[in-house]
């Protein structure tokens, strides 16, 4: 695997194009490998969470029960309840860990309540295990930013939904997406690197900033099914490099 920088803690030698696989195995032993130095953006960051660093996960018997919040501004994230507490995915993608949603329908993380920003981008990385699922990652109430309810791309659900296919999307696998919101100007959602959907009129832009979010994987109603690998949140509406830097980091981190 390459990288143009460094690792967590380590930097890549002089001169070198990839790191020898004697390298690699000390730095995986000192859970320096594969995450890169970090993210390529960290202003207006609100919420940063990464279950691939397994020492920010708390686990109650293999499920999770709480996980540091890496945004520096402190939101807390746990679920309390055993029964409700997600499973802990070792190795889901490219060898890192991942948090794993049951079919069941009962898990889900509880987080800080966030108003959601007039502007905001959202990243999450997640695995579709099967059409007719629901793929989303921070919600609440009747308010998410999803990617999928069930075979419909979504870009908010906000006292309705507003699905940006008029068609049926019954892809399956790992995805990373991007949701941006420019105040009530634009809407643009973005799968593994490509716009889906650039929406500039109608209710969905008006209404997504109403409300909060305080739930993972979870809207009080509709469960998330699958793995969730990263979730980012800004509370702003990042430029387009800003966009496509946080993309290739998640990309080249997450293998997808």
């Amino acid at each position: 695997m390459r990288w143009n920088g460094s690792v967590i803690g380590r930097r890549q030698p002089e001169g070198a194009g990839l790191w020898s696989l004697r390298a690699q195995a000390v730095l995986r032993q000192s859970n320096d490998w594969p995450y890169p130095i970090g993210l390529p953006v960290t202003s207006n960051l609100i919420l940063h969470i990464d279950p691939s660093r397994a020492d920010t996960v708390t686990l109650n018997n293999g499920y999770v029960s709480a996980i540091t919040d890496l945004s520096g501004t402190g939101k807390t994230i746990n679920q309390t309840t055993a029964a409700r507490q997600p499973s802990y995915i070792l190795n889901a993608r490219n060898g890192l860990n991942a948090i794993g949603f049951n079919a069941g329908l009962t898990q889900f993380l509880n987080t800080t309540s966030i108003t959601i920003p007039a502007s905001h981008t959202v990243f999450h990385v997640f695995r579709r295990p099967q059409s007719g699922v629901n793929s989303f990652s921070i919600a609440s109430g009747d308010r998410y930013t999803a990617f999928w309810f069930t075979d419909n791309i979504t870009y908010q659900w906000s006292n309705a939904n507003f699905t940006t296919h008029g068609t049926a999307d019954t892809g399956t696998g790992w995805f990373y997406s991007t949701t941006r919101r420019n105040g009530t100007t634009q809407m643009r959602v973005r799968r593994n690197g490509s716009t889906v959907a650039d929406v500039t009129t109608g209710a969905g832009i008006t209404n997504a900033a109403s409300g909060s979010w305080s739930l993972i994987g979870n809207n009080a109603i509709y469960y998330m099914q699958g793995e969730l690998g990263e979730v980012i949140v800004y509370n702003a509406s990042l430029s387009d490099s800003d966009v496509t830097s946080v993309e290739s980091y998640l990309a080249a981190k997450w293998g997808i």
